[in-house]
């Protein structure tokens, strides 16, 4: 017959015996011991994924980023370009989230737009960032400074075909924006706009007439320079120019002047 441990009555459970030279574990050591293993079997069972959100959800969470008074960008669609600033924004059943933007800046060059309200939706914006910057592919892209051979007050023509009625238009370079485009200012004094420095070619007046010097490989310091024709090649298409700083007398390409006119003396002739 087995004795019974010391310390039990008739019916107790025996306390554990060592296993592998560990000592006796007492109740709230047994207890301590137990919970530590039931938390490392809970932290290693596979964890549930989290629901889905429904449409509903994803919904809300993107009309809360478009709060009122924060500035975009429309990096496409009619608005292209330009920068407004939050007046309201709501969700549309079934087509998106609606914004409503006050112009602060248009980047087309179209100036008088400004402070129009305009409606956008929001996958056609670009937030601003905690700078206030907008730091996207689109953006960037657009928002930095375009190099480009026209300047203003010269006269050119429109060759892009694509325009139209205004197609082979002659007129004068208004503001130019730092993405390149410019508006032109034809002969009834309608503004063409959205135009690029690809879409027209250097317009070379008549024998006597004042031009700006737009490129010149050789001598680049003459860039900017105004001068008059003295004499005109058509069939070469060369100028020979005397320049007014240093009455200097050079030749140039057609594609490397242009007449310049002063805006109050505009002559479409």
């Amino acid at each position: 017959m087995k004795p019974r441990p010391l310390g039990l009555g008739l019916g107790a459970t025996p306390a554990p015996f060592a296993m592998n030279g560990e000592k006796n574990f007492k109740g709230s050591e047994l207890k301590n011991k137990n919970t530590e293993v039931e938390e490392k079997i809970e932290e290693n069972k596979p964890r549930k994924k989290a629901a889905a959100l429904t449409k509903y959800e994803e919904d809300q969470i993107e009309l809360a980023k478009f709060k009122s008074g924060l500035k975009v960008f429309v990096k496409q669609g009619k608005f292209k370009n330009i920068i407004g600033k939050i007046v309201e924004s709501k969700l549309i059943k079934n087509d998106g989230i609606s914004v409503k933007l006050k112009i602060k800046k248009d980047l087309n060059g179209i100036t008088d737009k400004e402070g129009e309200i305009i409606k956008v939706w929001s996958d056609q914006c670009q937030l601003e960032d905690e700078n206030g910057d907008f730091k996207g592919k689109d953006a960037t892209s657009s928002l930095k400074k375009v190099k480009t051979w026209v300047k203003p007050y010269i006269k050119v023509m429109i060759t892009n075909k694509q325009f139209g009625k205004y197609y082979k238009c002659k007129g004068i370079v208004q503001d130019i924006s730092s993405n390149g485009q410019f508006s032109l200012k034809i002969e009834n004094g309608q503004l063409v706009e959205k135009l690029t420095d690809f879409d027209v070619e250097s317009y070379i007046p008549s024998v006597g007439k004042p031009v700006l010097v737009l490129k010149c490989k050789l001598d680049k310091h003459i860039i900017g320079q105004t001068g008059k024709i003295l004499e005109k090649n058509v069939v070469k298409e060369k100028c020979v120019v005397q320049l007014d700083r240093d009455f200097e007398i050079k030749t140039f390409d057609f594609d490397d002047i242009s007449e310049i006119v002063e805006e109050e003396h505009f002559d479409f002739s």
